[in-house]
């Protein structure tokens, strides 16, 4: 008996369909609302931005502007950052080790975070 007929067939349907997104628009919001009343608390808003905002589903990571609050500038990274590990989020690279995406992001931080289930947060510090 050959080898490939001991193995099952594909289902050419399930093959054809998209996998699931990892953050849809509504899971995004939901995870979102909380993180973004602790950092207004040290004087940042949040804003949400690429495949999640334009097609409202993304399957690699969510994208996440954190800007102040006041027109002025001055927001403390260093607070925002803290809040952000005290929700149990972790810096997986900061913005030295993201140069390719600095680049895109007009020059501002860029950081990879992850959650703790795995997914991805791709967040742009505005100062």
């Amino acid at each position: 008996m050959i080898m490939n007929e001991l193995l099952p067939k594909p289902n050419i349907n399930e093959l054809l369909q998209e996998p699931e997104p990892v953050w849809t628009l509504e899971s995004a919001l939901e995870w979102l609302r909380p993180i973004d009343a602790k950092l207004r608390e040290v004087g940042a808003f949040t804003a949400i931005t690429g495949g999640c905002m334009y097609r409202g589903h993304s399957h690699k990571d969510l994208d996440v502007v954190v800007m102040n609050l006041d027109t002025e500038p001055g927001m403390n990274k260093s607070a925002a950052v803290l809040c952000l590990k005290m929700l149990g989020l972790k810096r997986v690279q900061d913005a030295k080790k993201v140069r390719k995406y600095q680049k895109r992001a007009g020059g501002k931080d860029v950081e990879v975070w992850s959650l703790p289930d795995g997914r991805r947060v791709d967040f742009f510090f505005y100062l």
